[in-house]
């Protein structure tokens, strides 16, 4: 298994915040780590790291990325509600095949020597899934199946979001097949206030002073993680408009969270 941490930068969904995402150098590398797993036709990437913490955001830019930039076939899935046959019938689609063959052992025989032709071609079929580690049994086999029949001819990479604790049918997947572990931490230190504070001159709020007792709260508040300190810092932005207040203060910030949750 190979590993790469990558600090994290978040996100919001606006184009402009996505431009930055994409400029952003942390960013960069987990997408060109991705790049590396799709040009080598390498079987399996895990984007690890916390719920919140931006792991389906980065699908997202790698979904855009790959069709802009590289002219992969792609399907994006998501795994909580996804059964081997919809896996199957949706590849089978976005392939561009012509039927709906009605047994498993046909729909795998039929993407197997769709796959092995766009090898032939040199062209990359890639399967994002988020939220892989929540696969059942049957979703994990399909891809079992997948892996293992077009693994002489190499066209096929999946990349999936994960828990930094993989669970038991995951870890065989990765066991048998090999995998490249992208890990995205959650903010920590002096990164987690830059980026409160980034958020906050973003609403225009550049001049709101965030104390020392504010940034240990902070810290305390949200864990590091990137999407609890954006929704923090919009509460506070918007109470700003309303009551004018010059800080924020641990008080604040605590009765802004409670909002939240």
């Amino acid at each position: 298994m190979s590993q790469f941490t990558i600090p994290h930068t978040s996100h919001e969904t606006c184009h402009r915040e996505d431009d930055d995402l994409r400029a952003d150098e942390a960013v960069q590398e987990a997408l060109a780590r991705c790049d590396y797993l799709v040009s080598r036709r390498r079987p399996l990437g895990l984007v690890t790291g916390q719920p919140g913490v931006g792991r389906g955001r980065l699908l997202d830019m790698l979904l855009e990325r790959l069709d802009e930039d590289m002219g992969c076939l792609i399907a994006r899935f998501d795994a909580t509600d996804l059964s081997r046959e919809r896996l199957e019938l949706e590849l089978i689609h976005t392939l561009g095949l012509a039927g709906r063959p009605g047994s498993g052992t046909d729909r795998s025989i039929e993407l197997r020597d769709r796959i092995e032709g766009l090898a032939e071609c040199g062209r990359a079929v890639v399967v994002l899934i988020d939220h892989l580690d929540e696969a059942n049994a049957d979703t994990l086999q399909g891809l079992r199946v997948l892996l293992r029949t077009t693994a002489a001819r190499p066209a096929l990479t999946i990349i999936g979001t994960a828990r930094p604790s993989i669970v038991d049918g995951l870890r065989q997947l990765a066991s048998e097949f090999g995998f490249v572990r992208i890990e995205l931490r959650n903010l920590t230190g002096d990164e987690l206030v830059e980026h409160a504070r980034d958020r906050l001159t973003r609403r225009g709020e550049a001049t709101i002073a965030l104390p020392s007792e504010s940034e240990a709260a902070l810290r305390e508040i949200t864990g590091g993680l990137p999407r609890d300190v954006e929704r923090l810092c919009e509460l506070l932005a918007l109470a700003r408009s309303i009551d004018d207040t010059n800080a924020i203060t641990p008080e604040r910030l605590r009765a802004a969270h409670a909002e939240l949750i």
